[in-house]
């Protein structure tokens, strides 16, 4: 094909080659997918922040998990506060993953962006305060 979207036809002659633009029709959402479902996109939020955590993530978060269960009153000062703050590394990624990833112009044109993902990105950072 030569430059500019020019091609030669079969006797030589050179015709334009630029695709024909096809109409397109957008529906609007169904009013089902515009409703905000807080335990699902919560669901989905957890799941993305676990999924690829090596398997001594999982143990520690679960020895911390027993051991604020198991101490005594002195030792849980001491072992809450670390499991609280455990997951903070991931919690600061989920804030940075449109851009991280290059979706945000996907996430960013649903239909509700920001009221239906900020609540549960929240939740970790206001549960503990």
């Amino acid at each position: 094909m030569a430059a500019g979207g020019l091609a030669p036809a079969g006797d030589g002659a050179i015709v334009d080659s630029a695709p024909v633009p096809v109409p397109v029709h957008l529906h609007p959402l169904p009013a089902g997918s515009r409703r905000f479902h807080f335990l699902d996109m919560l669901r989905a939020e957890l799941r993305l922040l676990l999924k690829g955590q090596r398997w001594w993530w999982y143990g520690i978060a679960a020895g911390l998990i027993v051991a604020g269960l198991l101490v005594p009153e002195e030792g849980r000062k001491i072992v809450l506060p670390l499991a609280w703050l455990w997951p903070v590394l991931l919690w600061s990624s989920m804030g940075a993953r449109e851009a991280r990833f290059a979706t945000d112009g996907l996430v960013f044109s649903a239909a509700w962006p920001f009221s239906a993902s900020s609540p549960p990105l929240g939740l970790p950072v206001s549960s503990w305060r």
